[in-house]
């Protein structure tokens, strides 16, 4: 097998050639909003090309209010949607593919297809089937976001990338309004992790952190998730009583985006919604336990992170690590409080000024 070649996107050989683009995205929420800074890039520097999409069905809404990709295509699942994606992509022409995720199942597919030009990162499990193979930053707490910059060949220049903009549908803004209508500020509570226990700061946690926030603020607090976050938020949601309201797996992806955008304040694990409320411009107090607030934080500024004392962050965690859920139960609610109340404040003294 050849050497492999530097990664960078071939230039066109006109000026303004339009080149199709497969991007073979990610299965996770905040991966893929990780991802979205360096693909923003990347297609602000590339105009005349024109980037498609290929994510499994739960995440194209999500991909569908992120403003300059080409389209969003479904991601079939099993041997018989692998075959049909397949047999799709060779009816069509494309110069190059960026392979985001780590799966056998993404480099077969976009080899299969024939795309020339099939670019993914040196971890990935089929490397062979690449034939541009990128070496992923050396610093071991390097925040993930910078792994796709290095896919794309682009630099933030030693700056945290800011989070991406989303385009909200406005019916989804509408539902989210409409639901959570009302005097008072809103407090979003998002009690899951799809990494499961070893990323789940406990409910009896959050309620006890809800419970004294309305006191203090008046917040109104608004319990999210997926419909597998269920037993979780109307457990915590119980927990707290009239002050909350819990929405888990009754919103869509762009309802729950348009109400972490209407929230005041964000309190999550880290996880996927922890990035999407970043996302929406929404302040986060992140809670870690074993995790590593400085590979999968939240983007941008104003956030609070509150870790866990005396436990090394880790970055191959089983799901349902003990040591780590003893780093999660370790972390008093008051300590999520006091940052919330912080931010609170001082959100009150910027409005004011």
């Amino acid at each position: 097998m050849p050497p492999f070649r530097h990664h960078r996107l071939s230039q066109p050989t006109r000026p303004m050639e339009s080149r199709n683009i497969l991007l073979y995205g990610l299965n996770w929420l905040g991966d893929s909003v990780m991802a979205m800074p360096a693909l923003r890039r990347l297609i602000d520097t590339h105009p005349a090309d024109r980037f498609t999409m290929l994510v499994k069905p739960t995440l194209q809404p999500l991909w569908q209010m992120f403003p300059g990709l080409a389209s969003v295509r479904t991601l079939r699942s099993g041997l018989r949607g692998l075959a049909q994606t397949v047999l799709q992509l060779r009816r069509e022409h494309w110069h190059a593919a960026y392979v985001l995720q780590h799966s056998s199942r993404s480099a077969i597919t976009t080899t299969c297809a024939g795309i020339p030009d099939r670019i993914g990162t040196r971890g990935h499990e089929l490397w062979p089937l690449l034939t541009r193979a990128v070496p992923l930053p050396q610093d071991p707490h390097h925040h993930q976001s910078l792994e796709y910059a290095s896919l794309f060949d682009i630099s933030f220049n030693g700056v945290q990338p800011m989070p991406p903009r989303l385009e909200i549908p406005r019916e989804a803004e509408q539902a989210a309004n409409a639901v959570v209508d009302g005097p008072g500020p809103l407090l979003a509570l998002i009690p899951g992790a799809a990494r499961g226990p070893s990323k789940r700061w406990p409910s009896r946690a959050f309620a006890a952190a809800g419970r004294r926030l309305a006191e203090e603020t008046g917040a109104r607090c608004v319990i999210l998730g997926s419909s597998g976050d269920s037993a979780i938020c109307r457990s915590t949601c119980d927990a707290i009583g009239p002050p909350a309201i819990d929405l888990a797996g009754r919103t869509t992806l762009p309802e729950l985006a348009a109400l972490l955008r209407r929230c005041r304040v964000a309190i999550t694990n880290d996880s996927g919604g922890m990035h999407l409320a970043a996302a929406m411009g929404t302040p986060v107090v992140a809670v870690f336990g074993m995790t590593d607030p400085r590979r999968t934080g939240p983007l941008g500024s104003g956030h609070r992170i509150v870790c866990a004392e005396g436990f090394r962050p880790s970055r191959n965690i089983r799901r349902n690590s003990t040591k780590a859920r003893r780093a999660l139960e370790s972390i008093a609610p008051e300590r999520v409080v006091r940052e919330a109340l912080d931010v609170f404040r001082a959100l009150s003294q910027a409005n004011r000024s």
